[in-house]
């Protein structure tokens, strides 16, 4: 009887202690939120020597690389010569070149993802260096990186 009365007794205490809990709902939003800057790496050629009487030589290349860019929007490489050689020794000794990409001539190019790239060689026409004096001959290539 005792174990009945244990039974009933703990039962009822259960019974007491069990309460359903009525709440009201709530939602409650936060904001997650990052900022990526547009970062970007171009690669240009390096110092080159062109292969005497060659009427093409490899130039490299001009390489977008690594880039995070915003939407619509573009890096730009133009490139800046004289298009002449001029020699050493005598500046009004020149030579005729230009820098291609193709056939083309090569100016500028605009590049909008990682891994674009544009192969550039140098050309000099079988006649120019025919006509050419001899002696050392060099001119500087400038280019112009700009985010647009």
């Amino acid at each position: 009887m005792k174990k009945y009365l244990s039974f009933a007794l703990a039962a009822a205490l259960s019974a007491a202690f069990c309460a359903t809990a009525f709440a009201a709902e709530d939602n409650r939003q936060v904001k997650v939120e990052t900022h990526i800057a547009p970062t970007y790496n171009v690669t240009i050629p390096a110092n080159t020597k062109v292969i005497s009487k060659a009427e093409d030589t490899p130039f490299g290349a001009i390489t977008l690389t690594d880039a995070q860019l915003d939407p619509g929007k573009s890096v730009n490489v133009t490139l800046k010569s004289s298009g002449t050689l001029k020699n050493k020794n005598d500046t009004s000794k020149m030579l005729a070149y230009t820098i291609r990409s193709g056939e083309s001539a090569f100016t500028s190019a605009s590049y909008t993802k990682a891994g674009e790239s544009t192969a550039l060689t140098i050309h000099i026409a079988k006649d120019d260096w025919a006509k050419a004096y001899a002696g050392d001959y060099a001119d500087t290539v400038e280019f112009t990186i700009s985010y647009k």
